[in-house]
């Protein structure tokens, strides 16, 4: 059991070096802002296609292309309808960008928190401002990935909340 201790605190350090080493205070939270803005921007640029809820536009052409999984085995992959999520979340469609794909909406407002939080250490000049502990936070990922995620390509598989391509 010792040994379980021993590698949690060596991961704990590494963490704290990773997040809090040799670079400026600044770094991180202007990386959380930029990618936070990256994401919103594109979700803002692509909109979607009202007469075919099956594809989004951008610059009036159709963006992105049939999944690979789908036209291979017939089958949703785990990303099926998350950049139409984010096309909808932005547009203030909360109930059609959680139904397209949850996991999906559930990670840009994850990724806009994050940039939130940088905002505030950068005009607040406190690096630790709304810190939150690793163990949460890793909770946080696990818990995205097996249950909207995972959980709803497997409930896709089975039938249950299909996208309208494969109605």
């Amino acid at each position: 059991m010792a040994e379980a201790g021993n590698t949690l605190d060596r991961v704990t350090q590494w963490l704290e070096r990773a997040v809090h080493g040799p670079h400026p205070w600044w770094l991180w939270p202007s990386a959380l802002v930029f990618l936070a803005s990256i994401c919103i921007g594109a979700a803002i640029f692509v909109y979607p296609d009202y007469d075919d809820p099956t594809r989004v536009m951008w610059l009036g052409q159709m963006f992105g292309g049939e999944c690979g999984m789908k036209t291979a085995l017939g089958i949703p992959c785990p990303q099926c309808g998350m950049t139409r999520s984010w096309v909808y979340l932005v547009r203030g469609q909360v109930l059609d960008a959680f139904t397209f794909n949850a996991a999906g909406a559930l990670l840009l407002i994850w990724i806009a928190s994050g940039g939130v939080v940088g905002a505030i250490r950068l005009v607040t000049g406190r690096e630790r401002a709304l810190n939150l502990p690793w163990a949460l936070l890793f909770a946080w990922a696990m818990f995205w990935v097996f249950v909207p995620y995972m959980g709803l390509w497997i409930a896709r598989i089975m039938g249950f909340n299909m996208l309208p391509e494969y109605l």
